[in-house]
């Protein structure tokens, strides 16, 4: 008598589990609607929509990792909105929202080829600094091994394989970066992903680096090699930070600064008519010098601090920035300088003397 009492409940809970489960389908399905939309308009409204459909269907049904990941995806593209309007620490909140969306929906569907795929693509293109390098080699590397990778379309595949060759660039590892953009060109040979594996197979060519070599490619090509000295002024701003007051991390940062290979000197200065806005400017001996320091442990750590701070894996609030910027120059002749100026008359004497 219990079985035959319990039967039509269980019955009635598996009803009631499909119909949640085909409701949230049809629910990923109008979200995906929107998401287009949003894109062709570039309306942070749309993408709100989008969003606000996905967080249904996954109420619906908590198993359905798609709703979860599309709502990551929704968000990390609402960043890029919000971060274009200056606005970046609204932008730095949707990016980890969004990759926590991510990065859980493939810890609930972990063989599941097209969120591997999808957040393989997405993380490959991040700079390293935020720290999903990892992520997106690990999700590639299962993606284009998986039994189903063969049957995609070509320029997925070719996708697939163009961002995998830029993972193993960010891993410092070259060799299986030019097999992955040959497996590019291979895929899908007209597509734009196959044209710009092309371009980063030239790069690689005219860089004449050997497998495990490290990849520094100029960062200032428009920069004559022989001008000096040359100038670098990073500006963070704080919003939080009283007015003068810089950070801890700011102080820290100039003495770390203090004695670095190539750098002639150093001032900080607070802005009068950007409240929060701090800017280190930098005088280096040349372009090797700054070249140097940029791909150094010491301005590479920084980045990846950086990158945690705004990406939320360090909690402190008080020094998520709302605006970041670093900009080069070059001095030009002339002026004038009484009892001392902004640019300290040292550096000039330094550098003449190198």
């Amino acid at each position: 008598m219990k079985h035959r009492s319990i039967t039509p409940l269980i019955l009635s809970a598996l009803g009631l589990q499909l119909l949640a489960q085909n409701q949230a389908e049809d629910l990923v399905a109008t979200g995906q609607r929107l998401l287009q939309s949003a894109r062709a308009s570039r309306s942070e409204q749309a993408y709100q929509e989008a969003e606000e459909i996905f967080t249904k269907a996954f109420a619906q049904d908590s198993t359905n990792a798609k709703a979860l990941f599309q709502r990551g995806a929704v968000r990390l593209e609402r960043s890029g909105l919000v971060a274009q309007k200056g606005k970046f620490g609204p932008a730095s909140e949707l990016m980890q929202a969004g990759t926590g969306d991510m990065d859980k929906a493939v810890s609930l569907a972990p063989d599941q080829l097209d969120l591997r795929l999808m957040r393989g693509v997405s993380y490959g293109y991040f700079p390293p600094f935020l720290n999903k390098t990892a992520n997106a080699r690990e999700d590639l590397e299962i993606a284009v091994r998986h039994p189903q990778f063969v049957a995609l379309a070509n320029e997925k595949r070719a996708r697939a394989f163009l961002a995998l060759g830029i993972v193993y660039i960010n891993s410092n590892d070259i060799g299986r970066a030019a097999q992955s953009f040959l497996a590019a060109i291979d895929a899908d040979p007209d597509s734009p992903a196959a044209k710009d594996a092309r371009d980063r197979m030239k790069k690689l060519a005219s860089l004449e680096v050997k497998v495990g070599a490290q990849v520094r490619p100029d960062r200032f090509p428009l920069v004559s090699p022989d001008t000096s000295p040359l100038i670098a002024a990073a500006s963070i701003t704080f919003p939080n930070a009283r007015p003068g007051q810089p950070p801890a991390s700011m102080e820290r940062i100039l003495k770390q600064l203090d004695g670095y290979p190539g750098l002639l000197g150093k001032h900080m200065v607070a802005s009068f008519d950007h409240p929060g806005m701090f800017i280190i400017f930098t005088w280096w001996h040349n372009k090797k010098a700054l070249n140097d320091w940029f791909y150094g442990d010491l301005h590479q750590a920084w980045m990846r601090e950086r990158g945690e701070v705004i990406s939320g894996r360090i909690k402190a609030a008080d020094e998520v920035p709302s605006q970041v910027a670093m900009e080069v120059f070059a001095g030009l002749q002339g002026g004038v300088q009484v009892n001392g100026g902004f640019i300290p008359r040292e550096i000039f004497k330094r550098a003449e003397s190198r």
